[in-house]
């Protein structure tokens, strides 16, 4: 929908815009990540529609609003001041070294995270590269200033993952190519080139698949999780041996 906003500048797609990227902030706190670079992008085109735009965006968070609270008041007012607390009045230098040690991490501890970055300089076309790059690098830096990016925080990529394996296709599909071609000019070579890279790439793949079939795929989290044994043991304890009306700590 991005996309065909920016081609047409048709009110009928910015509003699908606006109506999948405003319902995914209900569904998830993340996505509000995403509106500085949709904003941006609004601005970029049609100064005019940031209205609309920002109408759009916030009526299905306004309705949900009030909606919590008609329903459960101080639940919702306990999670909203607490996802706040967690997201600001922290110092700009404590960002700024947040930002920097999610970035080191990220580019360090995966070798697909940096290819699929730099692979987005390649994308095609080139209109549509920037709405990718502002998409990923703007929520990285959002969420990376007051929340880790990794281990038990590695969920906050999920919603990043496809933008990188999108990277990494392009990288391959185009950068290679380009980058092959200012080094060998002969055909040849470039294909024997190709062909090497490939088959190192998808030997490492197949290597890493291979090591963790044989350890059961055991994750980074592994050490911090409670055995399922051990739970379900605690569970039956407390359903023989505790009533509705106990305390348990």
């Amino acid at each position: 929908c991005v996309n065909r906003y920016q081609h047409t500048l048709n009110l009928k797609y910015l509003i699908l815009t606006c109506a999948w990227f405003s319902i995914s902030t209900i569904s998830d706190f993340i996505a509000f990540s995403f509106l500085p670079p949709l904003i941006l992008i609004i601005l970029r085109l049609h100064l005019k529609h940031i209205g609309i735009a920002l109408f759009g965006l916030i009526v299905p968070f306004i309705i949900y609003t009030f909606v919590e609270l008609s329903i459960h008041p101080d639940i919702f007012l306990y999670d909203l001041t607490y996802t706040l607390s967690r997201t600001g009045g922290i110092p700009l230098s404590v960002q700024l070294e947040n930002i920097i040690s999610n970035l080191k991490v990220l580019l360090s501890e995966t070798w697909w995270i940096p290819i699929g970055i730099l692979g987005l300089l390649w994308i095609q076309p080139r209109y549509f590269r920037w709405i990718i790059i502002l998409f990923v690098l703007l929520p990285i830096l959002m969420i990376g200033r007051t929340a880790a990016l990794y281990n038990l925080s590695a969920y906050y990529m999920i919603p990043l993952l496809p933008f990188f394996v999108i990277g990494v296709s392009a990288f391959l599909i185009y950068g290679i190519p380009q980058i092959l071609d200012q080094i060998f000019f002969s055909p040849i070579i470039q294909n024997i080139a190709i062909s090497i890279l490939f088959m190192i790439l998808f030997s490492v793949l197949c290597w890493n698949v291979s090591r963790d079939v044989r350890k059961g795929f055991i994750i980074g989290i592994e050490h911090f999780l409670i055995p399922a044994d051990e739970a379900y043991q605690v569970q039956d304890i407390l359903i023989d041996y505790t009533n509705s009306e106990d305390l348990i700590i």
